[in-house]
């Protein structure tokens, strides 16, 4: 029963501050707010817990970390023009887009806190990383012979910094989980009409 009760409240605690991660930022929350938040007190969240940074741990773990850069890398690759085109392929990149997208809903305060609220957090620059390791791939593996041009670069951070943001936007809406789906498998294929539209121009 005692074991029960501990994991009881270590739960509570990271939920809590995955909660208001997500919604303030890890550095505008504050241990007594996350005690606050969970219904104990300050003494308790440290009687679990060394301090913020032990909670982020739990709240970001880092397996979780590692699957989101290769389900994004694995999204890319899949989304090539040239073999999308095939049944076959078409049916492995909507797969693979479904599989990110049910990663957005089922993580969304995670996801958030990652990309838009990691502040004084070891992941402070994921999400500039993340943009910026997906335009070299883009470029190096979709138009090679435009590896130099900045200005390219300069937009195609752009836009998948944008993209980010709205796929964060919608994930952090109300929504049920079917609707969320939809509009993010809409700005999917928004995103890759503009993508390979800009990439054939500046072929």
């Amino acid at each position: 029963m005692a074991q029960y009760k501990k994991e009881e409240t270590q739960n509570l605690i990271i939920q809590s501050a995955e909660k208001l991660f997500s919604e303030r930022g890890y550095h505008n929350t504050t241990i007594s707010d996350i005690a606050k938040e969970t219904g104990i007190s300050v003494g308790n969240v440290y009687r679990y817990y060394k301090g913020k940074e032990q909670i982020l741990e739990e709240v970001l773990p880092e397996e979780f970390v590692v699957k989101l850069r290769e389900n994004l890398r694995t999204k890319i690759v899949t989304g090539k023009s040239d073999t999308i085109n095939e049944q076959s392929k078409k049916r492995e990149y909507l797969e693979k887009s479904n599989m990110f997208h049910r990663m957005i809903i089922e993580n969304k305060r995670k996801l958030i806190i990652l990309m838009q609220y990691s502040e004084e957090t070891p992941y402070e620059d994921f999400r500039k990383n993340v943009v910026r390791n997906l335009v070299e791939f883009i470029i190096a593996q979709f138009n090679p012979e435009n590896e130099q041009n900045q200005n390219l670069k300069d937009l195609l951070t752009i836009l998948y910094d944008g993209y980010i943001q709205m796929s964060l936007d919608i994930a952090a809406r109300e929504w049920d989980d079917e609707k969320t789906l939809g509009a993010l498998r809409n700005l999917n294929q928004y995103h890759i009409i503009g993508l390979e539209a800009l990439l054939r121009k500046e072929e």
